[in-house]
């Protein structure tokens, strides 16, 4: 989840400049949403007995530390009841915030759930910008954001997170069952530069590898599936307004790369909205996937869905088709009924039309957040609300 920098923050700008970022953000939800930006169905239903290709699992957010236990234990009870669903799942990814500080014990915290839950032998990690934040605590275990970066370095805490991932680079290509699982990743941290904030920053190296293996991958026909833990601008569930506007900082170069690739599912969890929220499944031209919060799913005011909530994935993997399925892993049943599928194409990307139980859609094609939900954020943020 996004840390906020006081020091940076919007209601320090002159009013104009504030004004004018409304305005914009108005005029841009005008122009790309609409009754029209769900993608139509064009999927025929699965032959009865179809089985998929392959079967994996995607949590994020999990916060585990050693100082804290109840983190751990919904994250025990994620994987229990993933298992039940989906005992045959060949893998289960990680997708950033594992640990709530990235320090040692955390990760130690983090290992030991593993251990004792039941889970598929393929594990898989990105890092998040939480595994960097040894850098907020002082020698004494407290928070000190007065001497950050406390004497810890973003090699450190880098260095932590790919021996709890078993690898030499925040980035990587695996394959499984014959498709792609591409983990991206941030470098840095606001140790390199203060304005990174909260968010990814790929290096011109990361970005040419993920074209090289995207452009690899697109002649086999298959989707191919991408993780980052935090989003693109103006994709799933509340990226098209503070605080997360940007997340990533060469989102303009990654969104040029995906656009390419019909194939591509993204996956991306640092906001912590609920799978129940409108968009939370998106096709600009690639697939982006919110995937919530083992931890603390949260509202888009920011507010805790409720005590105990937990959320995730189960992705199956037809032929022709992409089905995913969220999971409420404090009740252990399915927030979507049907599951949503997902037709990938080397041409197309399309989602089936899914509605809330509000009938607002949990599906589209990069929809913006409302002018009421962006002047909301906006008022908010200038009071100083988290």
């Amino acid at each position: 989840m996004r840390m906020y920098n006081w020091t940076r923050h919007p209601a320090k700008r002159p009013f104009r400049t504030r004004l004018m970022w409304l305005f914009t953000a108005m005029v841009a939800a005008q122009v790309v949403s609409g009754p029209g930006a769900a993608a139509e169905n064009e999927l025929a239903a699965l032959p009865a007995g179809s089985q998929p290709e392959l079967v994996f699992t995607v949590l994020s957010d999990s916060h585990v530390s050693s100082f804290d236990k109840s983190n751990s234990l919904k994250l025990e009870r994620a994987l229990r009841d993933l298992n039940a669903v989906a005992p045959g799942a060949a893998a289960l990814v990680v997708n950033g915030d594992l640990t709530e500080r990235g320090k040692p014990e955390d990760y130690k915290a983090f290992q030991s759930v593993l251990e004792a839950s039941p889970h598929p032998k393929q594990v898989l990690l990105t890092i998040g910008n939480h595994e960097y934040y040894s850098s907020w605590y002082d020698a004494s275990g407290q928070w000190n954001a007065s001497t950050f970066p406390n004497g810890e370095s973003e090699e450190q805490s880098k260095s932590r997170f790919l021996e709890a991932a078993g690898r030499s680079r925040i980035y990587e290509d695996t394959q499984i069952n014959g498709y792609h699982f591409i983990l991206l990743g941030s470098e840095q941290y606001r140790q390199s530069d203060a304005s990174i904030e909260e968010d990814a920053y790929l290096s011109q190296e990361q970005l040419d590898f993920l074209e090289t293996q995207l452009k690899a991958a697109s002649g086999s026909g298959r989707p191919f599936f991408v993780f980052l833990h935090q989003p693109l601008p103006n994709t799933i569930t509340g990226t098209s307004a503070y605080p997360n506007h940007r997340s990533v900082v060469q989102h303009e170069a990654l969104l040029r790369i995906l656009n390419k690739y019909p194939q591509a599912v993204f996956f991306n969890g640092h906001t912590h909205y609920t799978l129940r929220l409108d968009q939370a499944v998106v096709t600009p031209s690639f697939t982006a996937v919110n995937t919530s919060s083992v931890s603390n799913p949260l509202q888009l005011d920011q507010r805790a869905v409720g005590t105990g909530e937990s959320e995730g994935l189960v992705v199956k993997v037809y032929k022709d088709r992409v089905w995913i399925g969220a999971r409420d892993l404090m009740r252990n049943e399915w927030i979507w009924p049907d599951g949503l599928q997902v037709g990938v194409t080397a041409t197309a990307a399309s989602v089936q039309p899914m509605l809330s139980s509000s009938g607002s859609s949990l599906t589209g094609a990069g929809q913006a957040a409302s002018p009421v939900h962006q002047l909301l954020l906006w008022f908010k943020s200038q009071i100083g609300l988290r």
